[in-house]
């Protein structure tokens, strides 16, 4: 069994990497992204809007930062010790929600969304004429993308690509502005010190 998961651990990391499409047969819109850092902190948020065109609903079920050509390139060894090492952990994103607290509903706490977010179908009126989905919006207080253990060349930075996993339209990459200055009075949830649970 050992023997099995080491060849499985080495074909991971030996597989060519596979480009992740910038868009997915035009069904799926994304406008409004952003991801805001707190000052100094390795912890962020990211939102977003998402509306699906095409007459089926979708689900967006994970998200993960986009790896740049330095860590493809690193060597085998390299990257093995780095996923196993306490002292550098990759970045890290969940979908997360806000909802009332058992103990006080008037509270809102956060909770990672396990089971993905619907992106509801679209339609067509009478005349035929395609009417987008209801927009899914990811927000403060509300959805959102929860970022962790993001370095500060990623925090500094103007922006940074992001990968969408759908359930049906797959991969979508998305350039995200990091802090812009439409955001620089916020922060990035009110519950940004919880921990990943």
């Amino acid at each position: 069994m050992k023997r099995f998961f080491l060849i499985f651990l080495c074909a991971l990391f030996l597989m060519p990497s596979l480009r992740a499409s910038s868009t997915s047969n035009g069904s799926i819109e994304i406008s409004k992204q952003k991801i805001v850092f707190l000052k100094g902190a390795e912890v962020g948020a990211g939102y977003l809007t998402i509306v699906q065109t095409s007459l089926t609903s979708d689900k967006l079920v994970g998200a993960k930062i986009k790896s740049d050509s330095k860590e493809e390139n690193k060597s085998f060894f390299t990257r093995l010790t780095s996923i196993f090492s306490r002292d550098t952990p990759h970045p890290l994103i969940e979908l997360h929600d806000h909802i009332p607290s058992a103990d006080n509903p008037d509270v809102m706490t956060m909770k990672p969304i396990k089971e993905g977010v619907e992106i509801p179908a679209g339609s067509k009126d009478s005349n035929g004429n395609g009417t987008p989905g209801k927009p899914v919006n990811f927000e403060r207080s509300g959805k959102h993308l929860m970022l962790y253990h993001f370095p500060e060349t990623i925090r500094n930075a103007p922006e940074t690509e992001v990968i969408l996993t759908f359930e049906k339209a797959g991969d979508v990459t998305i350039v995200f502005p990091i802090n812009p200055v439409s955001a620089e009075k916020e922060k990035p949830c009110p519950c940004h010190n919880e921990a990943s649970s």
